[in-house]
């Protein structure tokens, strides 16, 4: 909208318009306004709206902060990290009162047959503390506590009847196992299917890990520019679609769980191509000359007086007759004038910017197992810190043309939020594969406040790497 226009608009909706804002309002409406433009259309304007218009501009300013995240109000990124947060703290309550209550009720009456089935569930099953077994009240013997080794020594047949009168309602044999078919067990191995409560209940406990993934990257980018009007203008931008590994990001990720809840930080390392399409228009003089021919012909005129004798000697009169005789006198001006118009005609050209950005995240997550599957969703925000900027953007002062992308221009640290999921397949009791995508959006503004270009930036980044558990 050209100045003239919006500033009579101003003038006919608020007349005598008197005021004279301090510098921190300015500074305030530069988050939404450029203050040059909007200092020379509100000086010296009065404007008295009604109570409803307050409370309307009110609540929409409500609504539009409620959406956008910032660290000193309350917006709806904070409502949701308190839901989350209450969320978790009953879900772990719930699972401690469940297994405080399934260890009162259990007891060693339970039948347990030991098979090789899973080493990597019965190690650590193994490794805990020593077993014990309660006898039970017999005629012959008293009841008291027997302990066994975490590694027990093969049991000869010859006592296997003395354990089957102490425990013939809970245990009817004990069967030897080879040595050779797991190592470091003993003689004695659990039926996976019956300890699979305990063994889950073991690994979900606590755990702790180091994963790294590499990642192509596919953007998702939307840009256009902000008016005095708070519209969003379209830009001369076409995003084109970009190569599969033209962009990477690389990621070392800790990972802490205590039972079913996972929480990562980590660093990660992005960059970031993206070509598009602009009007890159072109411009030439094009010279016209005109000649204008214009008639400056004229007129002479020539008096002749005549006298009348009739009249002279009838009555003795002097009467003259005036006879005016015109004479056209032709004349042409011929003038010649030359004309440079500037023409401008479109044409489409190709150009490309690149970002580098360190990226520290913040993730938590609820974990599902399934064997030596895992499966986890996860959200979360990560801080951003942009290292470098190449290229052109598109002009924010024309439609068409590009100008430089200037690191200055953009905001050193910026915010994203974070949702996927990632999915482990153990190799091996501490090692797997690892695959975990996510999404990514900014909630911070990329370029500062004086700039009227915003780019909202989207992503998916498909992490493929390895993950080593150490605790």
């Amino acid at each position: 909208m050209k100045d003239e226009p919006f500033e009579k608009y101003w003038q006919e909706k608020f007349e005598h318009f008197e005021t004279q804002p301090s510098e921190g309002l300015w500074d305030k409406m530069s988050h939404e306004l450029l203050v040059r433009h909007a200092k020379m259309l509100f000086n010296h304007y009065l404007v008295k709206p009604e109570a409803y218009v307050w409370r309307k501009i009110a609540f929409i300013l409500w609504i539009k902060n409620f959406f956008r995240f910032s660290f000193s109000t309350f917006n709806v990124y904070y409502l949701l990290t308190a839901l989350l947060m209450v969320f978790s703290i009953y879900n772990i309550i719930y699972i401690q009162e469940n297994k405080s209550s399934s260890n009162s009720i259990s007891n060693v009456n339970e039948r347990l047959t030991f098979t090789p089935n899973d080493v990597r569930s019965i190690q650590p099953w193994l490794k805990q503390q020593e077993l014990s077994i309660l006898k039970k009240d017999s005629d012959q013997f008293n009841t008291k506590p027997v302990k066994l080794n975490k590694k027990p020594d093969f049991i000869a047949n010859s006592h296997s009847n003395e354990f089957t009168s102490l425990y013939q309602n809970d245990i009817e044999s004990w069967a030897p196992l080879k040595t050779q078919t797991i190592n470091n067990v003993g003689t004695i191995a659990l039926e996976e299917n019956q300890i699979a409560p305990y063994m889950q209940d073991f690994k979900l406990h606590y755990h702790a890990a180091w994963s790294f993934y590499v990642a192509p990257i596919s953007p998702i980018v939307e840009l256009n520019f902000k008016t005095l009007s708070d519209e969003k203008q379209k830009s001369n931008y076409q995003p084109l679609a970009s190569q599969v590994f033209s962009n990477l990001a690389f990621s070392v990720y800790y990972e802490w769980q205590r039972f079913n809840f996972k929480f990562q930080t980590g660093l990660i390392y992005s960059s970031f191509k993206q070509n598009y399409r602009f009007n890159d228009a072109v411009f030439y003089n094009d010279t016209l000359h005109h000649q204008q021919i214009i008639d400056n012909s004229y007129y002479n005129y020539s008096y002749i007086q005549v006298l009348n004798l009739d009249s002279l000697l009838l009555t003795g009169d002097t009467v003259w007759f005036t006879f005016i005789d015109s004479t056209l006198v032709p004349m042409f001006d011929t003038l010649n004038t030359t004309e440079i118009q500037n023409i401008r005609k479109n044409k489409s050209s190709q150009q490309q910017y690149k970002l580098s950005v360190l990226e520290i995240p913040f993730i938590a997550g609820y974990s599902y197992s399934f064997g030596k599957l895992d499966l986890t969703l996860k959200a979360g925000t990560s801080l951003n810190y942009t290292l470098l900027t190449k290229g052109y953007m598109p002009s924010e002062n024309n439609d068409y043309g590009v100008q430089p992308l200037k690191r200055e221009h953009m905001q050193n640290f910026y915010i994203n939020i974070i949702a996927g999921a990632e999915a482990n397949y153990f190799i091996t009791d501490k090692l797997s594969l690892s695959f975990m995508p996510l999404y990514r959006r900014n909630l911070t503004r990329l370029f500062k406040n004086d700039m009227s270009i915003r780019l909202q930036l989207q992503s998916w980044t498909f992490n493929i790497g390895l993950k080593y558990q150490f605790k």
